[in-house]
């Protein structure tokens, strides 16, 4: 009865913490992004400058705000069901 009202509310929800993880994290400074990584993950990171930089910097706030969604997921299927 309710299951097409769930599923869109499931998913606009999920669209709505992706676009403002992302711009939150598109707003913030990426030294301080690359900063807050682990250290595992930040010494694998390549030193790279230019147009290199900024498509790794794009790719890196896509999975940190992936990561981010998928962290309050159970707290979004809570508020679904």
């Amino acid at each position: 009865r309710y299951g097409v009202v769930a599923l869109v509310f499931h998913f606009s929800v999920w669209i709505s913490t992706l676009s403002v993880a992302f711009a939150a994290l598109s707003a913030s400074d990426p030294a301080t992004l690359v900063a807050a990584l682990p250290g595992a993950i930040r010494d694998r990171l390549p030193d790279v400058d230019g147009a290199a930089a900024q498509e790794g910097l794009l790719l890196l706030r896509a999975q940190v705000s992936l990561g981010l969604c998928e962290v309050i997921g159970p707290a979004r299927l809570a508020l679904t069901v």
